[in-house]
């Protein structure tokens, strides 16, 4: 067993392997643990994939009490419990929203965490719509040939659209309940539109679209490779729509200028990485990308595709990271960052907030600098 848990965090892409360190997290719970409702980790060891059996509950038989074991490098840890789906996460005292946890390993460690409800046993709180007049839901099951599943897409049209005749750059961003409003957003907004309109007066404007994610299916969706742990990869389908299906539906129906230059990707951790996969296999439809908290540790065969195509590329790479989250991002940045500087037709900034995690409160506050930057010219 031990091999198959290192084998979820053993993926470094640039920064290598740190000492493995044993670690068991034992469990205690005012709700109750039963072998039939197993308790998973999800993490940013691990993609925060709800349901990684590689990260579950067992039962210790000499004290009968329920533990989770597991190999990762020394390093800082953000994590929550559930019980195989985001909508039976834990949460606090009363239904209440429970921030992440955090642990950080510099030896061999046993941690024990208390569960003190899973959201499911309350009554959802009513989220209030959110979404400013300017966004709209495009589509609530636009088709995606490439993978063989419908998805809802979300579309921020910039002030005065409707009354002028200009046409407008275009921003795709993934992750797109979490992006506009509270009610769909499951951990908090990211505010795009209030940011947007308070950038108005600054900013030529532009049209954000934003594409929903898969849900279970986002592990893979946004991985462009297949991973030993986590399935065949279905990023290179979901890249080839974005450049070939959504971005040409776009431009025939809203005035937009066309040409990569002018149209640029954004997005957080796996959405981060398939942003940045995607400006890398289509420079000819993309000319930016925005790359915040990127899961670079699940995809090491990035580094050769990114060594393959940044040659001859024209692009803006705006690279983000907080100081708070995984062990490694902010080394695994700098190492992309190395990779991608010296290249005469990037364009290039990298951004590391000490006080920032792996959430949205932190992508939000980022998300002004890298609009202002990637619109300068």
């Amino acid at each position: 067993m031990k091999k198959l848990f290192g084998l979820a965090v053993a993926i470094f892409m640039f920064s290598g392997l740190g000492a493995q360190f044993r670690v068991q997290v034992w469990l205690e719970s005012k709700s109750g643990i039963n072998q039939l409702d197993p308790v998973f980790m999800a993490g940013s060891f691990n993609g925060w994939n709800p349901r990684d059996t590689h990260y579950v509950s067992r039962l210790d038989t000499l004290s009968h009490r329920w533990y989770i074991p597991f190999n990762l490098p020394g390093g800082s840890y953000e994590f929550k419990f559930t019980r195989g789906s985001w909508q039976q996460a834990e949460c606090g005292l009363q239904g209440a929203f429970l921030e992440n946890r955090n642990m950080v390993l510099n030896s061999d460690s046993m941690l024990t965490c208390t569960i003190l409800g899973w959201s499911d046993q309350f009554p959802l709180p009513v989220k209030k719509h959110t979404a400013r007049p300017e966004v709209r839901v495009l589509d609530s099951a636009f088709f995606m040939p490439q993978l063989g599943r419908s998805r809802r897409i979300w579309i921020y049209l910039p002030p005065g659209y409707a009354g002028s005749s200009r046409s407008y750059p275009v921003l795709y961003m993934q992750d797109g309940q979490n992006l506009f409003d509270e009610a769909t957003a499951a951990n908090g907004e990211w505010g795009v539109d209030e940011i947007m309109d308070s950038l108005s007066e600054h900013n030529r404007g532009c049209i954000i679209v934003a594409i929903d994610h898969g849900g279970e299916k986002r592990l893979s969706e946004y991985n462009p490779f297949d991973h030993p742990v986590y399935g065949p990869g279905q990023g290179n389908g979901y890249a080839d729509f974005l450049a070939l299906t959504l971005k040409p539906y776009i431009d025939r129906h809203f005035r937009t200028l066309r040409g990569p230059a002018h149209n640029y990707l954004c997005g957080s951790s796996m959405g981060g990485l398939i942003s940045l996969y995607t400006l890398l296999i289509h420079p000819r439809v993309f000319g930016g990308a925005g790359i915040f908290s990127p899961a670079l540790w699940i995809a090491p065969s990035l580094k050769k595709v990114v060594s393959g195509r940044i040659s001859g590329m024209h692009a803006s790479i705006y690279l983000y990271g907080g100081g708070q989250e995984s062990a490694s991002m902010e080394r695994d940045l700098h190492a992309l960052f190395n990779l991608l500087r010296g290249h005469p037709g990037i364009r290039l900034k990298l951004h590391i907030n000490k006080a920032g995690r792996h959430n949205e409160s932190s992508w939000r506050k980022e998300f002004p600098a890298f609009f202002q930057w990637m619109m300068i010219r």
